[in-house]
């Protein structure tokens, strides 16, 4: 592993696997999980890491070994260019099914019901992951978050290609938000697609849905209706910090998964945020946090090792 490395790295870091998966199963049994719970699914052999200064930032590298390799669905980012300019935080993955997956075969092996219990949810929901979910969620997928008060403005997109199975468990689901009467399902129109508008009336928390060209779109906030829809106003892929970012940290074409986060604008807002809700900031926070400009990591799988890289920007 640590031949892997660049000799030129500032630091580089190295830990054997085994006794890092073999503590945390030891933690984990002692929730109640059987033993060698992680080590069934795949054994870890080794963790490795390098980090470099560079002119105008740090650079990372880390890497995860695993027998057998873990294999991944790799995917060049894309929706990006469906999502409004202006994102503080943007994370995209290639497939949430075959992690969710994996993390209920983890669920299952701790708790021996559950499989029987998550059935019975099923039946009574009247629609199955495996049949429903999981090829909404086998595609790419894109979380953004924007600044906004008194909560940040939460958007998620996913790839739909079929659109009329994505509009049929769409339904399926908002009658039964109906039926509970706990929340408020109402429909309108943005572009000439329908959008139904869920509310949950005490707190005044709106969330917008709409299935259209190819994509699922979930949003909290109305204003990105347009831009998600109708494809309206500047795009994150066009944001120039974005860009930036994506070169400063030599993106290849296709990635597992990539998170992208604007710390010149988000830290502030994350800072005012904590403000208004009560919570203290000391002002050393706000000094040593006002020179880093922007992060961005990216995830591929190379052969055995599982790979994590990446840039943080500092002005």
């Amino acid at each position: 592993a640590m031949s892997r490395l660049d000799e030129k790295a500032a630091v580089r870091a190295y830990v054997a696997g085994a006794p890092v998966q073999a503590a945390l199963d030891r933690a984990l049994a002692r929730d109640g999980a059987p033993p060698n719970l992680t080590r069934d699914l795949a054994r870890m052999e080794s963790i490795s890491g390098a980090g470099f200064v560079e002119r105008n930032g740090l650079r990372v590298e880390g890497a995860l070994a695993s027998d057998p390799a873990a294999n991944p669905k790799t995917v060049a980012p894309s929706l990006a260019g469906s999502l409004p300019a202006g994102a503080l935080l943007y994370v995209s993955t290639a497939d949430l099914a075959a992690p969710t997956r994996t993390i209920l075969k983890l669920v299952a092996r701790s708790q021996p019901k559950f499989v029987t219990q998550l059935h019975q949810v099923e039946t009574v929901l009247g629609f199955s992951l495996e049949k429903d979910v999981y090829p909404l969620l086998a595609r790419e997928e894109a979380f953004a978050l924007y600044a906004d008060t008194p909560i940040p403005k939460i958007v998620f997109v996913a790839k739909a290609p079929d659109e009329g199975r994505a509009r049929e468990l769409l339904a399926h689901i908002l009658q039964l938000v109906k039926i509970s009467g706990s929340l408020t399902v109402r429909t309108s129109s943005v572009g000439g697609v329908e959008v139904d508008e869920v509310t949950e009336p005490s707190s005044g928390v709106h969330v917008f849905i709409a299935v259209t060209a190819g994509k699922l779109i979930i949003t909290t906030a109305r204003d990105t209706l347009p831009a998600l829809i109708e494809g309206k106003g500047p795009k994150l892929a066009g944001d120039p910090l974005y860009r930036q970012a994506r070169a400063d940290a030599k993106v290849p074409a296709k990635v597992v998964g990539m998170a992208y986060a604007d710390l010149a604008h988000g830290l502030p807002f994350a800072f005012d945020l904590a403000l208004a809700n009560g919570s203290g900031v000391p002002n050393e926070a706000r000094a040593n946090t006002e020179a880093l400009s922007h992060v961005l990591l990216y995830a591929q799988q190379d052969g055995k090792r599982f790979r994590l890289s990446g840039f943080l920007a500092i002005k």
